[in-house]
């Protein structure tokens, strides 16, 4: 029986790690709310994480974050965060 349970105790131990290890990515575009045109090299950061990106010439990126809501900070020169 106790070897049951430790089985039983690992196999869960490992479901968790996997739910927990869950990330998507986020893809779009960054762009001038007046002009419509594209904004190069923005910094994209996910809020309370290290995960960064940098937008294209298209002004597109695409970054890992973890599952769930997320909130995403926006930077670039002569643009208010």
């Amino acid at each position: 029986m106790t070897k049951q349970k430790l089985a039983l105790f690992v196999f869960l131990l490992l479901c968790s790690c996997i739910v927990f290890a869950q990330e998507r990515t986020i893809t779009g575009k960054i762009t001038d709310e007046t002009t419509k045109a594209p904004v190069v090299g923005a910094t994209v950061v996910v809020k309370g994480a290290r995960n960064a990106a940098t937008t294209n010439e298209d002004g597109a990126f695409s970054i890992k974050a973890p599952s769930g809501n997320v909130t995403l900070v926006v930077s670039s020169i002569g643009f208010a965060t």
